[in-house]
């Protein structure tokens, strides 16, 4: 009986160890990937990209006309993820906060990036998009 009891507890401890690892799976965020497009105006024209957040340095990156950059993270559980990027082409430099978890809560945000401003494109349903402009780069 003693043996029986042993494993009976063994498999309750086992299906209750799995069940704790679904569940927490489920609430567990899930990587968020950030899309950065070139769509200044003059296709000869590339910027520099250099993106952080208080824990990791992206380093810096060159963007050609209607390519994009990305990468990609988890995002923290008390929600105050923050990355920041600089911008610079020629005769320009902008900072603009490209992922704030307060306000994006995407795990798919794509940027685009016009010499007036970023503006990012929202999936509004299957058939458009909006894009919508959060800030002006600043200087």
């Amino acid at each position: 009986m003693k043996s029986f009891t042993k494993h009976l507890i063994l498999l309750l401890v086992s299906i209750s160890i799995s069940f704790c690892i679904s569940v927490c799976d489920a609430f567990w965020p899930v990587k968020t990937h950030v899309h950065v497009n070139n769509r200044l105006d003059d296709p000869k024209e590339n910027f520099n990209i250099h993106c952080l957040s208080g824990d990791d340095d992206l380093g810096e990156h060159q963007v050609t006309h209607q390519q994009d950059y990305h990468f990609a993270f988890t995002p923290n559980f008390i929600g105050t993820t923050l990355f920041h990027c600089t911008f610079s082409w020629p005769g320009q430099f902008h900072k603009f906060d490209i992922y704030k978890a307060t306000r994006d809560g995407c795990t798919t945000c794509k940027w685009d990036i016009y010499s007036t401003g970023p503006y990012r494109s929202l999936a509004c349903g299957i058939f458009f998009h909006l894009v919508v402009r959060f800030e002006v780069l600043r200087r």
